[in-house]
């Protein structure tokens, strides 16, 4: 009856006394109710006995009244809501006015953060630029960081050169497997990351087993011990030897080593490969490795093969 005639604070007295596990339910409904009739301010006050704060929020925020919106969370203990409708409400303002508003508020730096949260990077930069220019490179790498997310590789190259992190956008090019890219950007903008760019192009190279080009880049990069490593676990030691020979002579011998053990282990056609080196170096004219090569064949299931080579380093002292 009383729901009927509309008496709702009657209706609110007899639930309390009789239903008091009814009474959030039933300020809520008649909140609602009130709201899709426009009568906001009583709407919020049954909200507000439900202890629906937010109900209140959203209803403000929905009728532009982001003021009032502001201040229901604040006097509701709403954690951080109030930022957010602080955020929203200097938003709508926009310019100098929000500037002024989340100053007067002590929120001008948190909304920035939330702005960059958000993505709403326009309005970001807006209130950096007029209020946080030291803020600005921070929103520059933010929305870099974004674009290269969404796959939008040139606009993230410039925001990264805008927020002076040059070297972040060689290697979002260098990720990407977008080489010409990444070594045109490190050149230009950080030379100390053309080396990491000719690394990575390398690698690409060395996936498409195309290794003489991963070992010209290797070297460009400075880098001989990856392109020795590379081909040592490849097992071609011929290459590897070439290489420490020519740019890491101070590991040569220890790499030897390493490789006629490998030799010894692999029997007969380890040793056919003890000999193919040692004629790499004898053609060389490094003797002296030849020769211990030489030495080292046997076991290789052909006696003639071992004479011949026992006989080699005699002949090579003559020479």
């Amino acid at each position: 009856m009383f729901k009927k005639h509309k008496l709702d604070d009657d209706m609110i007295r007899l639930v309390g006394k009789h239903h008091p596990d009814l009474l959030s339910d039933t300020h809520l409904r008649l909140g609602k109710e009130l709201e899709a009739e426009g009568r906001l301010q009583e709407a919020e006050y049954h909200y507000l006995e439900a202890q629906e704060w937010k109900a209140t929020v959203n209803m403000d925020r929905s009728n532009g009244l982001l003021e009032e919106a502001y201040w229901v969370p604040k006097a509701h203990r709403g954690a951080d809501a109030h930022k957010h409708v602080a955020y929203l409400w200097a938003k709508s303002l926009g310019g100098a006015s929000s500037v002024r508003l989340l100053t007067k508020l002590g929120l001008l730096a948190a909304a920035v953060d939330h702005a960059t949260d958000n993505c709403s990077f326009e309005f970001a930069f807006e209130l950096s630029r007029l209020a946080l220019k030291h803020k600005t490179p921070e929103m520059h790498l933010r929305h870099a960081l974004y674009l290269e997310d969404e796959g939008k590789f040139e606009e993230a190259e410039a925001e990264f050169i805008r927020a002076g992190t040059p070297k972040e956008a060689a290697l979002m090019f260098v990720q990407n497997q977008a080489w010409e890219a990444a070594q045109r950007v490190a050149e230009a903008r950080d030379p100390d990351t053309v080396a990491e760019a000719l690394v990575g192009q390398a690698r690409g190279a060395l996936e498409e087993k195309d290794i003489q080009k991963a070992e010209g880049l290797l070297l460009r990069a400075q880098r001989p011990c990856l392109a020795f490593n590379y081909y040592k676990e490849a097992g071609l030691w011929s290459d590897a030897l070439r290489i420490c020979k020519d740019y890491v002579r101070g590991q040569l011998e220890a790499l030897r080593e390493e490789y006629e053990r490998e030799a010894t282990k692999k029997g007969a056609r380890g040793m056919e490969g003890l000999v193919d080196q040692a004629r790499q170096w004898e053609q060389a004219g490094e003797y002296s490795p030849a020769v211990d090569c030489y030495l080292k064949v046997r076991g290789s299931g052909s006696s003639s093969l071992e004479e011949k080579c026992w006989m080699k380093p005699e002949a090579l002292v003559h020479e």
